[in-house]
This record gives structure tokens, sequence and C-alpha cells, in this order.
């Protein structure tokens, strides 16, 4: 009938959030609000902060000598990786189960609070998920004194 309330289901997530997956394997998995915080990038460093137990990401160019690759998965994609195994193995970051959390810029770098409990990736995210205080103001800054050397590759 015309006029009734249906919608059609397209199967994309309709969250303007940026949510970032570390999954069982050591892949970092960005979602498109991720990828369009960081400004597309080709490549990232990555950056752990010990006392805080939470990671971020930071777009570079090529010339930096730890740049990891950002790949898109396959044409169409809505997911963009980065070979992240080494950089958990070294910080003993969990990945024993795949875990998505949400993610917010501070300056240049897109943060993941690990201490977030996150979602398994498959279930559905909303706003809720969103710690109140990244709505407001994320935490201060901070830059990583251990850069990490990749030998990694897809």
């Amino acid at each position: 009938m015309p006029g009734m309330p249906f919608e059609t289901f397209t199967r994309q997530r309709k969250t303007g959030l940026p949510f970032v997956t570390l999954q069982k394997k050591g892949v970092i998995s960005l979602n498109g609000a991720a990828f369009e915080a960081l400004g597309r990038p080709e490549q990232v460093e990555l950056l752990y902060d010990r006392d805080a137990h939470q990671m971020a990401l930071r777009r570079v160019d090529d010339s930096v000598e730890h740049a990891y690759k950002v790949r898109a998965p396959h044409e169409n994609h809505q997911t963009w990786l980065i070979s992240g195994g080494a950089f958990a193995s070294y910080y003993e970051i969990d990945i024993s189960a795949s875990v998505r959390r949400p993610a917010h810029l501070d300056g240049d770098l897109l943060v993941v609070d690990l201490k977030h409990p996150g979602v398994e990736p498959r279930a559905e995210s909303d706003e809720s998920d969103v710690p109140e205080s990244y709505e407001s103001e994320p935490p201060e800054s901070y830059e990583s004194d251990s850069p990490v050397e990749s030998d990694e590759s897809f």
C-alpha cells in the first residue's frame, strides 16, 4: 500500500561515527567515517599509549619508514584494512576475539580506547556504543615514544 512506512534494507550501517575493529588475526579495519576522519590515508602510523591503554592512527606519507599501508579489500568496499599483527603482539593487545570500538579525532590522531568493551563486529552499532566523553571532549593528546616497524604484508 502506498504511504506505508517501509524502508529498503541496503546492508549498510547508517552511522557517521568512526569505528575501528581489531580483528582476530591482527588486522585493523576502519569504517568509512574513520577512513574519512583520517583524510583518506594511503599510509598510517600506529601509536600506543601504555598508561591510558589507547591506540591511535595518524596519516603519514610514504616517506615514513614505519608506515603501514591502508588497503581496500575489494571494489565498492566500505572498510579499509591495515596489517596490525606485529603492533598488537608488541603491545600485548588482546586480539583473541574481533572487537569493534568507537574512535575519535584528537588533532591528527584517530584514537581508540582499548578499555572500551566494544562490540562484536557483526553487531549493530549506534551512538549508544560511544562513551559520553567522546561526544564532548576527547582525552588529552599524547604521542608514542615507541615506533613500531612492520615487515608484514597482506
